[in-house]
């Protein structure tokens, strides 16, 4: 994890990818706008909302990544790179071509995009639907496909992702709900 990650990412202490087998502990969790790639197998935990997460990893190559941005295109040049998915997919996946990773050989799952907000689903104010379809246009234009997703719909999700083999669980919050116990 680089310096510039550990400002995104905090240590911490049913399976998408066909493992059966029960979620591990987190190593990472990355926040809102972060970008985080590891060279050694790691476990990423992040929650999404409306935020899209794109994790990339290169099979066999044992390096991978997970970004979470909030917006699908940047508004202004200045504007922080990770919170949007225009800019955060491509950092991403520059970092992992700095840590060794072939472009031709990656491999993407995509999480998130929900419309929390019931009134905007079928609304061109739906910010969700939008972040998702901005993470496959760009995938589908870096020639990286997609294997795996888990988006859109109206509840939020936690999403863990092994960035050894690409393995990764959700757990899925009630509809409705802000995942906010009261």
């Amino acid at each position: 994890m680089t310096e510039q990650d550990s400002i995104v990412a905090s240590r911490t202490g049913g399976a998408l990818g066909g493992s059966s087998a029960p979620a591990p502990k987190p190593d990472y969790y990355l926040h809102s706008e972060g970008i985080l790639t590891s060279a050694t197998p790691c476990t990423i935990m992040t929650i999404l909302g409306s935020c899209v997460a794109v994790c990339l990893w290169e099979p066999g190559g044992g390096i991978g990544g997970m970004n979470h941005y909030l917006l699908p295109h940047e508004l202004r040049p200045e504007a922080r790179a990770g919170r949007f998915g225009s800019t955060a997919i491509q950092l991403l996946i520059g970092r992992l071509e700095a840590l060794g990773c072939r472009r031709i050989e990656l491999r993407a799952k995509v999480f998130g995009g929900a419309c929390i907000n019931g009134l905007w689903r079928n609304d061109r104010l739906n910010l969700g639907r939008k972040n998702v379809e901005a993470a496959f246009a760009t995938l589908e234009r870096e020639g990286i496909p997609v294997v795996g997703h888990d988006v859109g719909g109206g509840a939020g999700r936690k999403v863990l992702f092994q960035t050894s083999d690409g393995t990764a669980w959700v757990k899925k919050f009630r509809e409705g709900s802000d995942g906010i116990r009261r």
